[in-house]
């Protein structure tokens, strides 16, 4: 039998949740660190800080 799920790579998230992107955020304001050092943190690239930064600040 095959495994149909790809694999798993341990050192990326691929999502990151409503609750983990409010924290980003919350992270990204209060310490105001470059995205990509929020990335490393998070495990997420920066691209993904970028695009979870401008759809929450606002709402935040």
């Amino acid at each position: 039998m095959e495994d149909s799920d790809p694999p798993v790579v341990p050192e990326r998230m691929w999502a990151l949740g409503l609750y983990k992107s409010v924290v980003l955020v919350l992270f990204l304001l209060r310490q105001n660190p470059v995205q990509e050092a929020a990335a490393e943190l998070f495990g997420i690239s920066q691209a993904t800080v970028s695009r979870r930064w401008t759809a929450l600040l606002p709402v935040v």
